[in-house]
């Protein structure tokens, strides 16, 4: 026996020791930079489940204001790139198109490792929360009893199981929550990634831009809600299982009252989730029509200043807002009804039980019994009020999937090669990271070579007819060629087709017929749009694009644009921002970036839609002449180049005219010399002089403007909004949210909490009282008090979630809205010039929909689990009067999401797929969401890491209570009500925590709206204006000399 014993010895050594080893940190061994990666990729066993690895974090964030420099990068395993790769394999793999949970069931393939991580640390949880009935159990056995012998150390073995479970709860509480957040974290990486990369496969005419924006940003986030602790719906309905057969043990056939409640309730809970899947649909409906509505209103605001319509556009989308919030109510109702169903089981089970069992019960067995309907309908309160968040995500899930089985866009267009007629510009496969172009790729086109495929077609459509829509066509029986190198202009009456067949060239236009073939050496075609297209960045990015800078050759492009003078005379040159689609800049200069970007593109073949049209005559002169005079860049490189234009000065240049008439159809086309001019062309070219000689130098200036461009990392709008955005906590906007509703709605939620509160821990005293018939008084007496003391859980809840989901909810966002859109509409110019469209949109996408939805919800949940706490602590006061805990708290960042590049990326989506950077966007993208989502991932890992440390106190709570009562012997009646409160107390505490990180960060919402409201001063200020007499001006002139004006 010794022997076995000293072998058992030396085993347990060996594997604590490598148990030790394997926890211990490899660093020393790899060889990579940890800036780039995070201590979780290298963490232990014990590193991991404790959160140690965020312990820099914490010094970091305590010590300074938290930026994305100081977050740590994320785990490889949860790369954006990594999590598509594998969403497309099983997505694609998974049944035809529209069979029902296709999204939902590749997702869980896609992530089946990840999904079944948290299943044992769930399990393990599950079988320390029903250790604590049996240890309660034994605590008032041993009270109840008295002194005898070894009591002391029996209260010992008590005091050392409490730190076994209260522990073991914790930490299997951490690692579980630990890996659930990781499965969230990867299915937002996976459905914002699906969704950009359809995006830009759709149709342009196809697409939905409200949809895809609603899409990215309130359905993603609402699908990732539904998935917090999804492993708690089977954990709930396996705890329920196991309350009800302790529960028969101990009560017999008087068990089956809290089961014909928890029938009843699941029965409506059915009825509620079907309700709430329709109301909820026609939320998100209006949702998306009140945000594409205002993301069109914040892109084209210059246009709706000037035109004069921005009173009755305001007046709009304000309707819009709320009709949104009436029809969002029918939804919030449901979830009141919810709530209230919810709470039902926890109200009225332990009344029809203890009703149904008779007056037998001592004082442990009705505390034992208290114990096991806590863990009945603890877990029946949770799963019911998850079911609207899951039917929520499940419905955004249906949505996402319908918008990710959407037709894609058709590429009509084949290669000329005789052996193969591949489709050009397939956007079906998975992106690369970002392409770096070689030095050979920026040679230009060899001239010598140039001429030796002369003879060929860089472009031929034959028999093409073309339109929009179906049975309408714009194009009739189009068949031309251009040459390689040849320079061919198309001319045309207004809505002739001119445009139409430069989206024919590019493959965008969603109704073709006949052929249109490309030579093999084109894979993308440099792309000019009629409405010029240009990113949020900088001047340099906007012309360079996906290619590697080159000195030599972007000087070239901007001599050629007559753009040099422009960037000489900006702050930071070529690297100062130039706003959201190009705000900054004037018409004809946003005309030439793109043209410059064009010209950089290594493609051999260039289209321009009518890019001079914003062009004053000198300036256009000059840039006609250095890309397409005899001389110029375009003749020297040899590049094929197509025109539409409306000008007749420099068609002299052209090689190849091409005249469209009013029905488009070609009516002639050949060299400029040998036109027939024919009746109806010769009043083409009158139109078209005429046109031109029309047009004024409306920006004979046009540098003026840009030399007042500055980064909008200066500017104190933008700077405004992130520091505010990040500084929670701050005290002056919940003020600010508190004064935008009824003061009358926030005293009744507060009353509703207060009757909540005693409703949750009164009865738990009471039934002690009982038990020991302390007030000597009927069994009916005590069961009528009882049972109208709980009933005040029910009647808290309702008022709780009326007021907070309903009125207080429409007052706040109708008001905060109100004062968004206004501060919008009544902005400077200058506000979109130096502010991301993204970020403004975000104000009214995001952050109303977090004001809606969330916000009402944390709220309610932290004064409600305020008031609960309080109760908790007030009854287990009453058994150890020495006991005193505290709280910490910590305030984390928050972030927000890459909204501006998807907005650039709808907005030019026809001149990506030209240029053929369809991969390096979506690379981009990629990256933009990684960024993302470090700070959103780090968030619920501190949220985690507060939830650990609050259940390790109370772990020492429980240590604390179990050894007073057993050593100085507590009354057991208050003993086992402190340790009931004690069970439900972690969960409680667990949720205070969680909903007050979380209301932290919703109320950021409110701060970002506040901020902009506050930092945006109306462009209509006092005595700007003199309102002169109806008889003025009597006679005199109005003379402007030497006027120099900017938007700063």
């Amino acid at each position: 026996m010794g022997t076995d014993a000293r072998i058992f010895t030396a085993a347990i050594t060996f594997k604590v020791l490598v148990l030790l080893l394997e926890s211990k940190k490899k660093t020393a061994w790899l060889h990579w930079d940890s800036e780039k990666h995070s201590p979780e990729e290298s963490s232990g066993f014990f590193d991991l489940g404790l959160f140690i690895w965020l312990a820099r974090l914490f010094r970091t964030g305590f010590s300074s204001v938290l930026s994305m420099g100081n977050l740590y990068h994320l785990d490889e395993n949860l790369s954006s790139e990594k999590m598509h790769q594998q969403l497309n394999v099983y997505f694609g793999r998974s049944a035809s198109s529209g069979s029902k949970f296709r999204l939902a069931k590749a997702l869980v393939r896609a992530l089946i490792g990840p999904v079944l991580m948290p299943v044992l640390p769930r399990l393990i949880l599950m079988g320390f929360t029903f250790s604590q009935p049996f240890f309660l159990a034994s605590v008032l056995s041993m009270l109840a009893h008295g002194k005898k012998d070894g009591a002391r150390t029996d209260g010992f073995g008590l005091i050392g199981a409490a730190a076994i479970i209260y522990t073991g709860i914790a930490l299997s509480r951490a690692f579980y929550g630990y890996f659930s957040q990781r499965v969230v974290t990867m299915a937002r990486g996976c459905l914002v990634s699906a969704v950009y990369a359809k995006t830009t496969e759709l149709q342009s005419l196809a697409r939905d831009d409200a949809a895809a924006i609603t899409l990215m940003s309130t359905d993603i986030e609402r699908v990732t809600a539904g998935m917090e602790n999804m492993h708690d719906f089977w954990a709930d309905v396996l705890q329920v299982g196991l309350g009800c057969w302790l529960l028969q043990r101990k009560l017999d056939s008087a068990f089956l009252a809290p089961m014909v409640v928890v029938l009843c309730c699941g029965l409506i809970m059915v009825w509620l989730g079907r309700a709430s899947a329709k109301t909820q649909a026609s939320w998100m409906a209006k949702i998306q029509s009140r945000v594409g509505m205002t993301s069109k209103v914040i892109t084209h605001v210059k246009q709706v200043k000037i035109s004069g319509i921005a009173p009755t556009i305001e007046e709009l989308v304000q309707e819009l807002r709320v009709n949104e919030l009436l029809v969002g109510n029918k939804y919030r109702i449901v979830l009141v009804l919810t709530s209230m169903v919810s709470f039902a089981p926890q109200s009225l089970s332990a009344v029809l039980a203890f009703a149904l069992a008779g007056s037998s019960l001592d004082v442990t067995a009705t505390y034992e019994s208290l114990a096991y309907l806590v863990l009945l309908t603890a877990p029946l309160s949770s799963f019911f009020q998850r079911i609207p968040n899951v039917l929520s995500a499940i419905t955004c899930l249906t949505r996402i999937q319908e918008y990710l089985e959407s037709k894609p866009r058709r590429d009509f267009r084949v290669a000329s090669n005789e052996q193969t007629t591949r489709r050009l510009s397939s956007v079906s496969s998975f992106p690369s990271r970002m392409r770096s172009a070689t030095a050979s790729k920026l040679e230009q086109i060899d001239m010598t070579d140039a001429c030796a495929l002369s003879i060929e077609a860089a472009l031929s459509i034959s028999n093409g007819t073309f339109g929009w829509k179906a049975g309408q066509t714009v194009l009739t029986d189009i068949s031309i060629s251009l040459p390689i190198s040849y320079f061919t202009f198309v001319i045309g009456p207004v809505a002739s087709g001119k445009s139409s067949l430069c989206k024919a060239i590019l493959g965008d236009i969603p109704i073709a017929a006949g052929e249109v073939r490309l030579h093999p050496s084109i894979s993308s075609v440099a792309f000019c749009d009629q409405v010029p297209f240009l990113i949020s960045g900088t001047l340099r990015q906007n012309i360079v694009g996906h290619l590697a800078f080159d000195h030599a050759r972007f000087n070239e492009v901007v001599w050629t644009a007559a753009l040099t003078e422009d960037i000489s005379s900006l702050p930071n040159s070529y690297d100062t921002d130039i706003g959201t689609n190009g705000t900054t800049l004037s018409g004809g200069q946003k005309a030439r970036v793109c043209l410059a970007r064009a010209l950089y593109d290594t493609s051999s073949l260039l289209v321009l839609d009518d890019v001079f049209s914003g062009l004053d005559n000198n300036t256009a002169a000059r840039v006609f002449d250095r890309a397409f005079g005899t001389k110029g860049l375009l003749r020297r490189r040899g590049t094929t180049v197509l025109v539409c234009t409306h000008s007749m000065r420099h068609i002299s240049l052209a090689d190849h005219v091409l005249v469209l008439g009013p029905h488009g159809t070609i009516i002639e086309q050949g060299p400029f010399s040998s036109l027939k001019r024919s009746h109806d062309t010769a009043s083409i070219f009158e139109s078209s002089a005429e046109q031109f000689d029309s047009s004024v130098d409306v920006t004979k200036d046009e540098s003026s403007t840009l030399r007042t461009a500055r980064s909008r990392t200066e500017d104190a709008i933008t700077k405004g909004l992130d520091d505010r955005s990040r500084q929670l906590g701050d005290w002056k906007v919940y003020k600010h949210y508190i004064n935008s509703m009824n003061k009358l709605w926030l005293l009744l939620m507060i009353t509703g909490c207060v009757i909540f509160a005693i409703g949750e821990h009164l009865p738990t005293v009471w039934v002690g009282l009982w038990a020991e018939d302390s007030l000597n008084q009927s069994r009916s007496f005590y069961l009528g008090i009882y049972g109208a003391v709980s009933s005040m859980i029910v009647i808290g809840v309702s008022v709780v979630a009326w007021t907070s989901f309903v009125p207080m909810t429409l007052d706040v966002g109708r008001e905060l809205h109100r004062r968004a859109l206004w501060t919008v509409m009544h902005a400077p110019l200058r506000l979109f010039t130096t502010t991301d469209t993204g970020t403004i949109t975000n104000l009214f996408s995001q952050d109303t929909t977090i004001i809606d939805s969330e916000l009402s919800m944390y709220l309610l949940n932290v004064v409600a689990n305020t008031a609960t706490i309080i109760g908790s602590g007030l009854v287990i006061a009453l058994s150890s009067p020495y006991l005193a805990v505290s709280y910490p708290f910590l305030i984390a960042v928050g972030y927000c999401i890459q909204i501006t590049h998807f907005l650039d990326t709808i907005k030019g989506l026809a001149t990506i797929r030209a240029f053929d950077w369809i991969s390096d966007e979506r690379a981009q993208s990629l990256e933009l969401l990684d960024t993302s989502q470090r700070p959103a991932y780090l968030l619920k890992m501190i949220q985690q890491c507060l939830m650990l440390v609050l259940n390790l106190l109370v772990a020492f709570m429980a240590v604390g209570l179990v050894s007073l009562a057993t050593q100085l012997k507590s009354s057991a009646s208050f003993t086992g009500a402190a340790i009931v409160s004690l069970m439900s107390f972690s969960q409680i505490a667990t949720a205070l925590i969680f909903c007050y990180t979380a209301l932290e960060t919703s109320i950021g919402a409110v701060s970002r709206l506040k901020t902009f409201s506050d930092k945006v001063m109306s462009e209509h200020q006092p005595g700007e204006d003199f309102k002169p007499p109806a008889e003025w001006p009597q006679s005199g002139s109005m003379v402007l000399r030497n006027v120099s004006a900017s938007h700063r």
